[in-house]
């Protein structure tokens, strides 16, 4: 649920310990100076699997709770690796897929076919701008509403780039309209995000079912090689589970998790890491000291251990907040979302 401003919050005084560009970019959305935007990278249980759809994802929930500084998840990347019902938003024409290419939130949506068939994204709320993510040479047409069509062209070669097309460009307002894509070439692209240019909070939610911390830094589409492209004020990394179950070595995993901080970090980011649920593994609490040991190994704030959420398996169970022993029911995602933005809010 949507949360309030609490009693005698103030923008000018927000200060969330040991996270400054964040608090800087807090203060500045609150001034309408600009938005502040938090990247969500994590496995399943940051996608959202298992809740009906990505609404139930604590990402979108934690947009939610903090409507009251303009939250907003009104973004999308990929299909997380979960499947093209996975956000209810987004409707594929014919031709379009998502491709096995590793890059921001999955696999790239494609259009092989080049027919005029769109792919259509309606957000939950009005913005006045869209953000284009393209890799390569993708062209597309991108029409917002009724508006008048504009066509965005990458030229990154191999990486991931940005146009944006705003509402006035269409001819329009700002308002809450859908937004059509339709390939002119089989290049694909990655997602678009729609926002306020000037104010609010994006929340965009970049977990990947499947993935391990090593899935997030593969070369030139990569989430953390599109991170200066995303431009974030604060990365909250929520990795481990799928590498404690399938057998990754600390030492590969620290190599991982430090390419994410580094590219972050370089990006002009806070970073927040996460000691992810208790999935009743025993060894999660050897995975929760390299991930505080990386934290004092970059100056970081401690991870935030996001069992204080739901305790531990058999508690989170018993109160209904799991759907199995991996993932939460979207009231188990609702307390992760009140436990972050508590952190960060």
């Amino acid at each position: 649920m949507a949360e309030v401003a609490p009693a005698g919050a103030s923008a000018a005084r927000f200060s969330a310990p040991g996270l400054p560009r964040w608090s800087a970019a807090v203060r500045r959305t609150e001034s309408g100076l600009g938005r502040a935007r938090v990247v969500c990278l994590g496995d399943s249980t940051t996608a959202g699997w298992g809740s009906p759809g990505r609404e139930g994802a604590w990402p979108r929930q934690l947009a939610e709770q903090m409507g009251w500084r303009g939250g907003r998840e009104t973004g999308f990347f990929s299909n997380a690796g979960i499947g093209s019902t996975y956000d209810g938003r987004m409707v594929r024409g014919a031709g379009w897929s998502a491709d096995s290419t590793k890059g921001l939130g999955g696999g790239f949506h494609r259009n092989l076919t080049v027919t005029a068939n769109p792919m259509t994204f309606t957000p939950q709320m009005p913005f006045d701008q869209v953000e284009v993510y393209l890799y390569g040479a993708t062209s597309l047409r991108v029409m917002i509403g009724a508006g008048t069509p504009v066509v965005v062209t990458g030229d990154f070669g191999n990486a991931v780039g940005k146009r944006t097309v705003t509402c006035a460009q269409a001819g329009l307002p700002r308002g809450l309209y859908p937004v059509a894509m339709v390939a002119l070439n089989d290049s694909g692209h990655v997602g678009l995000d729609c926002h306020d240019a000037g104010t609010g909070v994006n929340v965009m939610n970049a977990g990947v079912s499947g993935w391990k911390a090593a899935d997030f830094v593969v070369a030139n589409f990569g989430v953390a090689d599109t991170l200066d492209v995303l431009a974030p004020d604060l990365v909250i990394v929520n990795v481990g589970i799928n590498d404690w179950n399938g057998g990754t070595t600390q030492a590969a995993f620290k190599a991982s998790v430090q390419t994410v901080i580094d590219r972050a970090v370089a990006a002009g980011s806070d970073v927040l890491l996460c000691v992810p649920i208790d999935t009743g593994a025993g060894n999660r609490a050897t995975f929760a000291q390299t991930l505080s040991d990386l934290a004092t190994l970059n100056g970081l704030v401690q991870p935030l251990d996001l069992g204080l959420a739901l305790g531990t398996l058999a508690q989170a169970t018993a109160a209904g907040d799991m759907i199995d022993t991996l993932h939460p029911s979207t009231q188990g995602y609702g307390k992760i979302a009140g436990l972050i933005r508590r952190r960060i809010a």
